[in-house]
């Protein structure tokens, strides 16, 4: 099924979704004798029959204004003032309702993981089913980036990295024992694309990628339990780890 358009409405972010840290920014902000000033903070939930399911697992604010929000019984589409929730009665290539991880690349295309029906890609309004990360019990999305010349990198919990690039999706099986978890996937602005897992961190060149053969590996490097990978924009990357 096709995913229509809807009236493309501006929104402010601070209106959506009461979080704690706004909440708790608003007060303290203002002073309990603020002198009239008052922080005002709108929220949504499945009361209102809105969400379709009070657990957000994954969030993405797109380029025409939409902010998408994965839960584990349906997507939603927010414009600000309205919800549309797509799941498998309302959409059936959507082939899962548990939606854990949403990106969108510089084509404005949104991709979608979902807990065990693998990665999905939505494009001109219609959804591809990649197939990558399917019916497995830890093959879900943990994380996606973009890279410098344009391709799209996938890694699942369990170590399988794929790669989309002009229709074409190339995987590879990263090595590693059992209990060893794929962590992040990120790509240095004009740089290497460093894959995390729980104790390594694996840099790859991603001009001297080629489809069906071997990963260009640069660089290797142990660290300790990897918690957190952030590609800085001025270069290089952030990486928070146990020692």
């Amino acid at each position: 099924m096709t995913i229509l358009p809807m009236a493309k409405y501006r929104w402010t972010p601070v209106r959506a979704f009461a979080c704690g840290l706004w909440a708790a920014a608003c007060l303290a902000a203002f002073p309990a004798s603020g002198g009239g000033r008052y922080c005002v903070v709108d929220g949504w939930g499945t009361g209102e029959g809105l969400l379709p399911q009070s657990s957000i697992i994954s969030m993405a604010r797109t380029r025409d204004g939409y902010l998408w929000l994965g839960t584990l019984n349906g997507l939603a589409r927010f414009d600000g003032v309205h919800f549309t929730v797509f799941d498998e009665s309302t959409t059936p290539n959507l082939s899962s309702i548990q939606t854990v991880k949403l990106f969108e690349d510089s084509q404005s295309n949104l991709w979608i993981g979902t807990e065990s029906a693998g990665a999905m890609l939505v494009t001109n309004g219609q959804i591809l089913k990649l197939g990558f990360g399917q019916g497995r019990r830890k093959g879900h999305l943990v994380s996606v980036c973009e890279d410098s010349v344009g391709a799209v990198w996938l890694l699942t919990e369990d170590r399988e990295l794929a790669r989309y690039w002009r229709g074409n999706v190339d995987v590879w099986n990263l090595s590693g024992d059992s209990l060893t978890f794929g962590r992040a996937v990120i790509a240095e602005k004009s740089g290497l694309v460093w894959v995390g897992t729980d104790h390594e961190l694996i840099g790859l060149d991603p001009a001297a990628v080629r489809s069906k053969a071997p990963l260009p590996e640069k660089a290797r490097a142990p660290v300790g339990q990897l918690d957190f990978l952030l590609a800085s924009r001025t270069g290089g990357y952030w990486r928070r780890h146990n020692c």
